[in-house]
């Protein structure tokens, strides 16, 4: 579960297992949520956050895919694709991407050093 700031907006995200696919791909349910009040109800319930970071996002789009530019402090810049399949090869290819290039873990991962499954 993530609860994700950005100008002055708040999003309660909850993400299902990772699904079979080509790419990463999970479920993922989002709500517009009152940061502050979501903190509360999330404490109140017996959560915790155990990780903070900022990142750095810009978001593009070509035809029907979804590009975000990330910049992460301890990690660098990485690349997000979003749409189908179809779409996600097809705008790696026009940018010169190989599978090689490819990020597997997670953020969290990256700042735990976790392995993906």
């Amino acid at each position: 579960m993530r609860v994700r700031r950005y100008n002055n907006k708040a999003v309660l995200t909850l993400k299902g297992p990772k699904l079979r696919s080509a790419y990463t791909k999970r479920m993922e349910l989002e709500m517009p949520v009152d940061y502050h009040s979501i903190c509360r109800i999330l404490a109140l319930s017996g959560l915790k956050p155990f990780m903070k970071y900022q990142k750095f996002r810009e978001l593009y789009q070509l035809n029907k895919a979804y590009i975000a530019l990330d910049r992460l402090n301890r990690f660098g810049w990485f690349l997000e694709i979003e749409g189908t399949v179809r779409e996600i090869s097809r705008v790696a290819k026009a940018l010169g991407l190989k599978d090689g290039d490819r990020e597997r873990r997670s953020y969290l991962g990256m700042f735990f050093n976790w392995e993906c499954s």
